[in-house]
């Protein structure tokens, strides 16, 4: 009997001592993987190539927060080295006295290439990612090799436009060639860091500008044969300061007779209420027509547009569309070019 007391207590001492030490074992296994945080987090190039990846990390509340955020780094990563050269701080443009092609980017440019951006990054594969008590990390690597190849196409796509323009013995295609070029010269800072070198131009500054000449030589006068009795007041500040980004020149009719002009430009806003059933509501849809007409009085070129909103009164409304209409307004006319 004693014997056989024994023999268990001794089975319950093997047991204990197994299950402490597995015990002891995993409790250190959690430690090491769940308390000491990776290096990468604080040190991307350990996981990462600086010839073949450009790495940022991410962290956020979720996985999917600190992957974004991963991505969003990257695109600022982009946005920090073009910074710090000073050859793309600003356009080319901006070494001229003239006002109109003088610094900053324009708005559409702008939107475009932060959408060229993020459909770059958004291609980013997760290489590594890292969950402590407190947050989600993430570690994103966008391949060099397939980023100079997408820039590259872009910049191609460019090219292509700026060739085809150039071409175009018409001087009021020198606004959309200097906005082509202004993206181009963007995104080709974009390539640089990733490819190493810069794609070289295929249409050359001094050609562009020879369009700024040309339309000078033009001397494209538009008539504007509208005022603020057609509604258009408050476009009309909009409608010179197009035209004359684009060289052309503006003149307004005289009590004496008409001024020495090669197109004219007439147009309306007009509005109509709109039936809505909304107690203390109204809706009004408002039309915008604009129309340059030769001396024949010919139409050479038609702008229209309408736009419906709503507000406690007219004036809300008519606020709401007075935006969106400048807004189309000057996208609209961004490739105006009357010949």
């Amino acid at each position: 009997m004693k014997k056989r007391t024994s023999i268990q207590s001794c089975y319950f001492l093997a047991l204990f001592i197994c299950i402490f030490s597995c015990s002891s074992l995993q409790s250190d296994t959690n430690k090491k993987e769940g308390n000491e945080r990776p290096r990468w987090i604080n040190d991307v190039m350990s996981e990462c190539s600086d010839t073949y990846d450009l790495c940022a990390v991410g962290e956020g509340l979720s996985r999917n927060e600190a992957e974004a955020n991963a991505r969003r780094a990257i695109a600022l990563i982009f946005e920090a080295k073009i910074q710090g050269k000073s050859s793309f701080n600003k356009s080319t443009y901006s070494q001229s006295n003239d006002s109109n092609i003088s610094g900053g980017v324009n708005e559409n440019t702008a939107r475009e290439l932060e959408e060229i951006t993020d459909g770059l990054v958004s291609g980013a594969s997760i290489k590594k990612s890292y969950q402590d008590k407190n947050s989600y990390y993430a570690l994103a690597s966008l391949d060099k090799i397939t980023a100079k190849k997408e820039l590259k196409s872009k910049i191609d796509s460019i090219d292509e436009k700026l060739t085809a323009l150039s071409k175009d013995s018409s001087g009021g295609n020198f606004s959309q060639m200097r906005k082509l070029d202004d993206l181009r010269e963007r995104v080709n800072a974009r390539y640089q860091i990733v490819g190493g070198q810069s794609v070289p131009r295929v249409v050359t500054y001094e050609k562009i500008l020879e369009k700024k000449q040309q339309a000078k030589d033009a001397n494209l006068v538009v008539l504007l044969k509208i005022s603020s009795a057609d509604g258009l007041k408050e476009l009309l500040p909009l409608i010179n300061k197009i035209l004359h980004g684009k060289n052309y020149s503006t003149v307004k009719p005289k009590k004496e007779g008409m001024p020495e002009h090669s197109v004219a430009l007439t147009g309306s806003l007009s509005n109509e209420e709109q039936f809505l059933n909304v107690p203390g509501f109204v809706s009004y849809k408002f039309t915008l027509s604009l129309y340059f007409q030769d001396a024949d009085g010919k139409k050479v070129h038609t702008t229209e547009t309408s736009v419906t909103n709503n507000g406690r009164n007219y004036q809300q409304a008519y606020e709401k569309s007075l935006k969106q209409l400048k807004e189309f307004l000057t996208s609209e006319w961004e490739d105006l070019s009357i010949n």
